[in-house]
């Protein structure tokens, strides 16, 4: 068999991005299918391996030639494959040189995972990928999934440093359905990007993700027109308030305007969430997360850190409270949280919880996780200094700042990603 260490030299010159020639690791061996109908096979650790040390994951330099903002139907991988300009650049840098962090024989899974073009194994992998980063640049010895008694599953991580070690697992929550939902969802939300909305940008509530794909065609001259009629004085001062419910068979959809002098070819689309926000049910999905992920291992001989990162959600410090404690911070502690109540602690195995809302390869230097702390843990253990901290004293949760400001901490300069991405 014939080693390809790299794509030139099956054929050279033509070779174009990224997205058109895509590989996946099958039982150890290297796959990749190339626009011409040809597959080449490789082991393992001659082609997968070189590529997350010395080369992109994301393609051969020259290939990022397309400068157009991400469609919503769009992978997060092929997106980073093709689009074009120095602040993308930075991020896959950071990726790749991250990846170049992680142990070689887990990295391959790792980057498999990434390149699946399955945005939910990307943010769940790069989510991994972070929490080890934040502990590879604070000098701890990391074991990937490592073995524990008497369990067939596996934590991520099992971290050491000086006299302390504890397992950490890591947890990614997605808002929405399915797959399938989603696919419908990204396909009307692409519509949308491309409606002319004037000088409006568009915020936009999913009430219900219908059964169906709807008539687009209606929903984008329904939406002009809507714009067309608004006001530009009114909207900016404070007609913001204003909103359009669009129902079409099951699908029901809430337009909310924003005046910030959208520019021609800019996207519509500035944000989008489920339902109108409600922020019991973020406590809930947290809790329930917790629940599973802190009863898979029994007894562990170290304590348990679970790191969770809410997808695009922003989650209120009071909910995380609740899911943790069983009231809201400034109330007395009766009801049963993650932790238990008062005079009745649960999980004491598990000594703390790190929460990030909504962190992505894009803002690493922005969203800064939460550790809180269990006031009840068996063992105590210490966050690390670029993580802000919440801990109980008496019936009210105390925050402390990071001590160390999160680019500092990543080596990154204090202009990192500073330029609009889209020029």
């Amino acid at each position: 068999m014939r080693i390809v260490r790299h794509l030139s030299e099956v054929a050279p010159g033509r070779i174009g991005a990224r997205s058109s020639a895509k590989g996946v690791i099958d039982e150890g061996v290297a796959h990749f299918e190339t626009p011409f109908n040809r597959e080449i096979e490789a082991t393992v650790s001659n082609i997968i391996m070189p590529m997350a040390m010395s080369t992109s994951i994301f393609g051969l330099t020259g290939c990022h030639a397309d400068p157009s903002v991400r469609r919503y139907s769009e992978s997060t991988y092929n997106f980073l494959c093709r689009v074009e300009g120095s602040y993308w650049d930075q991020c896959r840098d950071l990726i790749d040189q991250w990846l170049s962090h992680y142990p070689n024989k887990p990295r391959v899974g790792l980057i498999s995972r990434m390149q699946s073009g399955d945005d939910k194994h990307f943010a769940s992998a790069f989510w991994e990928l972070y929490l080890h980063e934040t502990y590879h640049r604070g000098e701890w010895i990391i074991e990937i999934e490592p073995q524990v008694p008497n369990a067939t599953t596996r934590p991520d991580f099992l971290v050491s440093k000086d006299d302390v070690t504890y397992y950490v697992e890591a947890r990614f929550l997605f808002e929405g359905g399915d797959d399938s939902e989603a696919a419908r969802l990204n396909k009307v939300l692409d519509t949308i990007n491309h409606i002319d909305s004037g000088p409006y940008f568009l915020c936009i509530s999913i009430l219900k993700i219908g059964s169906g794909t709807p008539p687009t065609g209606n929903m984008k001259k329904e939406l002009e027109s809507w714009c067309a009629c608004l006001d530009p004085e009114v909207m900016r001062t404070g007609g913001d308030q204003l909103i359009h419910e669009w129902r079409c068979g099951d699908w029901d959809i809430v337009f909310r305007p924003i005046y910030g002098a959208r520019q021609s070819g800019e996207r519509t689309v500035v944000g989008y969430g489920y339902g109108y926000g409600s922020p019991d049910v973020d406590t809930r999905r947290l809790l329930a997360a917790l629940e599973d992920k802190g009863s898979k291992y029994g007894n562990l001989p170290y304590p348990l850190m679970i790191a969770v990162d809410l997808s695009a959600s922003f989650l209120p410090d009071d909910c995380a409270a609740q899911a943790l404690f069983g009231t809201a911070a400034d109330s007395c502690l009766t009801q049963r949280g993650y932790w238990g109540r008062q005079g009745q602690p649960e999980h004491r195995n598990t000594a703390g919880i790190l929460v990030a809302s909504g962190l992505a390869y894009h803002n690493v230097t922005e969203v800064v996780p939460t550790f809180w702390k269990n006031a009840y843990a068996a063992r105590a253990i210490e966050p690390q200094p670029s993580w802000r901290v919440a801990h109980l004293d008496g019936n009210v949760v105390q925050y402390g700042e990071p001590r160390t400001a999160l680019d500092r901490y990543f080596g990154l300069p204090n202009d990192w990603l500073v330029e609009y991405p889209f020029l």
